[in-house]
């Protein structure tokens, strides 16, 4: 056996033992490929209609969840795990998807008998592959990819990565000799145990602290796969271009746009960085050695690919934009004309000065997650000054404002753009619906794939009620069913179902619907001994 396929052989083995956790990448979903390179002033593929090749799909819980929100587009799946492939297909065929391929298959085998695909993923792959085949991944984001199309890679990077590859030097030395993907993973975790206790208390030890704690909540497939594998390569952004440019790729952006930002940094440093800069690649380069970056998600396109840079006011208005910010409830209840603190994404709290972009903000939040038109957007918190008697920018003026701070918040991960719309509802219907994907997945296990692409965490309660929502029951039943299951407290003795526990399964819903996991649909309206189905726009 070679020494190159040595490695893959052993892998393969520890992924049929040791399956990944696979779950859906928003930044792999082919809209937010398309919102970017519309961004940029490119052309892409429209989404509804597409065709997206995933490379080491593993048992396709990114790939099917895309599968099913998109039912006429098409996707292709390749992994080298027979176990994994076999747990996707019977999830396929639980789905009832029909554009959908997951094939037991090497990477290798990929060619132009294939075909061209409008999006190309390969999520964890790049990093974690002998040198032959991740030139086979970028040859293949080059010669399968549409002329117009877009590529993902995810690889791990330097300088972030030297402190994970210290900890990936000591747990593979202390599993020396052994075999078996648990036994390696136990052992690993035992040597982090180690090196927890014995960092010092200086700069470098919080670091490496700060890892281990990490480490410690990630799954066993995770570690296993992640850092313990015979490939671990990690690159310089330079490089990882370089290898790109040979197959007659380039540099788009980052599949998380929030992240090609160094908000923070005086202005003088960055006009320094950029006078030591010869060009976007250098430039970018010198932003990861800044920011010690571990880890990239990048999006690749034909070298005759027209990209401009040019990003202003006038960059987002074509789209669409939502959020996941929050006001918390006394914040909400202010007046538009108060500052408010509302709560980003992340977490921290933040003040808007400007009453215009605080209202957007309000009506973005209200509508979540759902998203709004940038022309509707405006004049919606045009009409939510105006009732509040605020002085109104003028039309030319608003609209150059709010888009240049939308288009700020995009940059700081505030809001999200988009090209295309899942069939998400902010509004719980009198017969609420989820997918029947997310259903089957609620009967399966705690994590859920929102039609936001995001896993999503369930309680027992939750997946019980998630379970129940195939538009046929109104809240009072879905209270009753929940109840009969022991999802809810039973009633006193001789009682019945109160209030208090249909406004409690009200709240529950209202919180899927926020998290993406409430479908627009059908409605179901009763008459007296049969169901009428009434299409509706909720």
């Amino acid at each position: 056996m070679s020494a190159q396929a040595r490695p893959a052989a052993l892998t393969l083995a520890a992924y049929d033992e040791l399956p990944y956790d696979c779950l859906p990448i928003p930044q792999t979903h082919p809209s937010r490929l398309a919102t970017i390179a519309r961004l940029f002033g490119l052309a892409p593929p429209g989404v509804d209609s597409c065709r997206v090749l995933e490379l080491g799909c593993a048992n396709g819980n990114n790939l099917i969840p895309m599968a099913a929100a998109l039912p006429g587009a098409r996707f292709l799946g390749i992994d080298l795990s027979r176990r994994q492939i076999a747990d996707g297909q019977r999830n396929i065929d639980a789905a009832g998807l029909a554009n959908i391929e997951l094939r037991h298959a090497d990477i290798a085998s990929i060619g132009a008998r294939d075909g061209q695909f409008d999006y190309i993923i390969a999520h964890g792959v790049y990093s974690w592959v002998p040198a032959d085949v991740r030139d086979k991944v970028l040859a293949i984001c080059s010669e399968n990819l549409a002329p117009n199309g877009v590529a993902y890679v995810s690889y791990n990077t330097y300088p972030g990565w030297g402190v994970n590859g210290v900890l990936r030097e000591m747990m593979t030395y202390h599993a020396r000799g052994t075999s078996g993907a648990r036994t390696r993973a136990r052992k690993g975790r035992a040597m982090l145990d180690v090196l927890g206790q014995a960092m010092p208390n200086t700069p470098y030890g919080a670091v490496v602290r700060e890892e281990i704690a990490f480490l410690n909540d990630v799954p066993d497939g995770y570690l296993s796969h992640d850092h313990l594998e015979g490939c671990n390569d990690p690159v310089y952004f330079h490089q990882f271009a370089e290898a790109a440019g040979r197959c007659k790729l380039q540099y788009l952006a980052e599949a998380e746009f929030s992240t090609m930002g160094l908000g923070g940094l005086p202005p003088q440093a960055l006009a320094a960085m950029r006078s030591v800069s010869s060009d976007l690649i250098a430039f970018e380069q010198l932003t990861d050695i800044v920011r010690c970056r571990a880890h990239r998600q990048t999006l690749l396109v034909h070298q005759h690919a027209p990209i401009d840079r040019r990003l202003g006011s006038a960059s987002i208005q074509s789209h669409s934009i939502w959020t996941q910010a929050t006001l918390p409830p006394v914040e909400a209840a202010k007046p538009v004309t108060t500052n408010s603190a509302f709560i980003g994404p992340n977490g921290s709290a933040f003040n808007l000065g400007n009453p215009l972009t605080r209202a957007a903000l309000k009506v973005l939040i209200e509508r979540s997650p759902e998203a709004v038109g940038f022309d509707q957007l405006h004049l919606e918190a045009s009409n939510l000054l105006r009732a509040a008697t605020v002085a109104v920018p003028g039309l030319d003026a608003g609209r150059s404002l709010l888009a240049g701070e939308l288009l700020q918040f995009y940059a700081a991960g505030i809001v999200q753009l988009r090209t295309w719309e899942p069939q998400v509802t902010a509004n719980v219907s009198e017969r609420p619906l989820a997918t029947k994907l997310a259903r089957l997945q609620a009967g399966r296990g705690s994590e859920v794939a929102s039609q936001l692409h995001q896993s999503v965490a369930l309680n027992p309660a939750e997946r019980s009620l998630l379970g129940l929502l195939d538009g046929t029951r109104d809240v009072p039943a879905l209270a009753d069913a929940m109840t009969r299951a022991g999802a809810l407290p039973q009633p006193a003795a001789g009682g019945t179902r109160g209030t208090a526990t249909v406004e409690r399964v009200r709240a529950m819903l209202r919180q899927l619907a926020k998290l993406g996991l409430l479908a627009k649909g059908l409605v179901i309206s009763l008459v007296p001994d049969v169901m009428d189905l009434v299409p509706f726009v909720v």
